[in-house]
C-alpha cells in the first residue's frame, strides 16, 4: 500500500495530533450530548410524539411506550460508539506522543471503516447523496492513508532501532 510523507501541509506527527484531538472533541461532545437526548425522550408528551410520526409516516399503531424504548436503546448506542470513539481519539494521540504504530491502528481502522460508510451512502442512488458519499469516502480514505503512513514509520523507526519519543516537527535530533 502506498504512503505519505505530509498531511495535508504539515508534518505526519503534527498531522496525526490534528486528527486525534479533533475527533476527540467531536466524540466527547457526542459522549455530552448523547445522554441529553435520552433524558430528552422522556420529558415528550406521548400525544405529541404520536402526531408527529403519524404526520411523517401514516398510521401508526405503537405504543408510546415502545417508541421511548427504541430510542433510548438508540440513544445508549449512540453513547457506546462515542465512548469507544473518543477512546480511539486518545490512543491516537498518546500513540503519537510515544511513537507507538500499535496505538495509530485503532483509529486507522476508525477511519477504513468510515470511508466503506460513506461510500455505501452511494447505494441509496440520489444524486443529493452522491456528492456527500463521495467527498465523505475520498476525505475519510485520506485520514487513513494518512494513518497508515504514520503507523508504518512509527513500525520502522522501532525496528530499525530509532529514538522512540516524540518530536516537534523541525526540532533537531
Amino acid at each position: 500500500m502506498f504512503t505519505v510523507d505530509r498531511c495535508c501541509c504539515c508534518a505526519l506527527e503534527t498531522g496525526g495530533l490534528i486528527l486525534g484531538w479533533f475527533y476527540g472533541i467531536l466524540y466527547l461532545i457526542g459522549t455530552v450530548v448523547s445522554p441529553l437526548g435520552f433524558v430528552g425522550i422522556f420529558l415528550v408528551n406521548c400525544k405529541e410524539l404520536r402526531e408527529a410520526i403519524e404526520k411523517d409516516v401514516g398510521s401508526f399503531d405503537y405504543s408510546c411506550g415502545a417508541i421511548k424504548g427504541v430510542v433510548a436503546v438508540f440513544t445508549l448506542i449512540t453513547l457506546a460508539i462515542c465512548i469507544g470513539c473518543l477512546y480511539c481519539s486518545y490512543l491516537l494521540v498518546t500513540g503519537v506522543k510515544k511513537r507507538d504504530a500499535s496505538r495509530v491502528k485503532p483509529m486507522m481502522v476508525l477511519m477504513a471503516i468510515a470511508s466503506i460508510c460513506a461510500f455505501l451512502g452511494l447505494l441509496n442512488f440520489r444524486k443529493e447523496t452522491a456528492l456527500s458519499s463521495i467527498f465523505g469516502g475520498v476525505l475519510y480514505g485520506y485520514f487513513f492513508v494518512v494513518l497508515f503512513s504514520l503507523a508504518e514509520m512509527f513500525r520502522s523507526e522501532r525496528e530499525r532501532g530509532f529514538n522512540s519519543q516524540y518530536h516537534a516537527p523541525g526540532a533537531k535530533v
